[in-house]
């Protein structure tokens, strides 16, 4: 038997890339949206890496506990998380990320960050 001819998926490159994405992007998750989500999963297609939080907990806790500010930096939605999850794909990746795009519908609680990669240079 021999390979299939053109590009070689992501994850069969390095096994467990999936998984590690999973679980890092989780737990940034978690540390920013105040709780841990229910189900998660990353789709990885040639340059893009998506990753969907279903049942998006999004508990933003604020600064004084009166109820009167919220804390940015404990957002999903803060610069603070975005530069932590594309650092964190960028290095399991070990691509650059070209693009980020965070959508959120709160009415089916499903949030999702789609990932654009930097294309793999192939030498001819």
């Amino acid at each position: 038997m021999s390979d299939p001819v053109g590009d070689v998926a992501e994850t069969r490159r390095r096994p467990g890339v999936s998984d590690e994405l999973t679980r890092s992007l989780s737990s940034i998750w978690e540390r920013h949206a105040g709780g841990r989500p229910n189900d998660v999963s990353i789709e990885i297609s040639g340059d893009v890496v998506k990753f969907v939080i279903r049942d998006a907990v999004i508990a933003v806790p604020d600064e004084n506990g009166d109820g009167s500010e919220p804390a940015e930096l404990l957002s999903p939605d803060s610069p603070g998380y975005r530069h932590e999850v594309i650092t964190a794909v960028g290095r399991i990746t070990r691509r650059r990320v070209r693009g980020f795009i965070p959508k959120r519908d709160p009415k089916i609680e499903v949030a999702s960050d789609t990932f654009i990669l930097e294309p793999v240079h192939i030498a001819r």
